[in-house]
């Protein structure tokens, strides 16, 4: 195990060292690896670290103790210098909190049977400052981590993780949506991934309820098909996600004020966007816009040709279609894999409610996670 921690170690140390010659950014993993014995319980990713500030920085700070490593790419198996300190961090608390009723001993077993990692270990201060291609460069590496592993359950805190997931794995990662985007199910080569909403969200007593009693059932029921599991979860707790959806119910009035006040955070996330009439634009590549709506009608995000001619329907059949707009049937089908609908006015359409939020804070941070997705797509279909 120790000689496969290692191999791995100078490995990732040599991508990531090769990405900060054009994006100084401090790097490190989360808990140390130096105790850990195959295969783990658990491993939780998370989506990055925090802390901010740059490489070369770290290297400087006597902190880090650069000067005490006989090779830089121990940095990586040693882990976090703060990680001394963890057990007194919330973020911590809560996931321990949430893992309790799956893993009862995971606190006395925790330094040899878990491992605290991240999708990507760039520093960061928000996890959307970090570019969409140094997520697909990085998360190889974690995966990798994950495969020497060979945990029981992988618990990832993001479900944008899995997106991601899917990108850079193709078709080998499979997924299924069990709660909505609230809890997924995902399989790779044998390892049972489960996303769910990161600790710092505002967890409802009734969610905290459904995500305790369904990761027992996944570890319990771990050797079943992904299909399988799901089905058991939706029958075994649909009283308990039924709680979880109800107070998501909101009226017209404070829903367009949500709405009022998701655009505006989305304003400032995209500063160079135009906001007219409670309508946010924001050009993506010279071809596509994205549209946050917030009406008193309807509030909702979708996508168009920035010269859409305001006559052509995009779900026509119209064969003319292909000439006048640009790969228009390659979004459509990258906006649907998002779960958007077409219309006859927008190539993707999606409600905010379809968000499942209620906190401005948290809807503006997932429409601008989204968004800069699709947009990393994007160049990829207009090369």
């Amino acid at each position: 195990m120790k000689g496969k921690i290692e191999k791995w170690a100078k490995e990732t140390y040599q991508v990531y060292e090769t990405l900060i010659k054009q994006h100084d950014l401090g790097f490190y993993s989360q808990s140390p690896l130096n105790d850990i014995v195959s295969p783990v319980k658990v491993v939780v990713m998370g989506i990055n670290p925090g802390s901010g500030g740059s490489f070369s920085k770290m290297v400087e700070n006597p902190l880090w103790k650069f000067n005490e490593l006989n090779q830089p790419y121990l940095h990586l198996i040693r882990g976090n210098v703060d990680w001394v300190n963890h057990t007194q961090w919330r973020y911590w608390q809560n996931v321990m909190n949430l893992l309790s009723a799956a893993f009862s001993d995971i606190k006395e077993t925790e330094k040899r049977e878990c491992v605290f990692t991240n999708a990507t270990f760039f520093n960061t201060p928000k996890a959307n400052e970090v570019f969409e291609e140094l997520y697909d460069k990085t998360l190889a590496c974690t995966i990798k981590l994950i495969e020497i592993l060979s945990p029981e359950l992988v618990v990832s805190l993001s479900p944008d993780n899995f997106s991601r997931m899917e990108r850079v794995l193709g078709k080998d990662f499979k997924m299924v949506k069990v709660f909505g985007r609230r809890l997924m199910l995902g399989k790779y080569k044998d390892i049972l991934f489960v996303s769910i909403y990161h600790p710092a969200s505002r967890y409802s007593n009734a969610y905290k309820n459904l995500i305790q009693k369904s990761l027992k059932l996944i570890r319990e029921h771990r050797m079943l098909g992904l299909d399988n599991i799901s089905n058991l979860l939706q029958t075994s707790f649909k009283d308990e996600w039924q709680e979880v959806k109800a107070p998501r119910a909101i009226h017209n009035n404070s829903t367009k004020q949500l709405a009022l006040d998701t655009l505006s955070l989305v304003h400032k996330l995209f500063p160079e966007a135009s906001w007219q009439k409670d309508v946010l634009t924001i050009s993506l590549n010279g071809h596509i816009h994205a549209k946050v709506v917030a009406q008193s009608s309807k509030q909702y995000v979708y996508f168009r040709h920035i010269n859409w001619n305001g006559k052509t329907q995009y779900n026509s059949s119209d064969t003319k279609l292909y000439e006048i707009y640009s790969h228009y049937r390659e979004v459509i089908d990258l906006l649907l894999s998002k779960g958007y609908t077409t219309t006859s006015t927008a190539l993707g359409e999606k409600t905010i409610s379809e968000y499942n939020l209620n906190n401005a804070e948290e809807l503006s941070e997932a429409i601008h996670r989204e968004i800069q997705e699709i947009e990393y797509q994007l160049k990829e279909i207009f090369k």
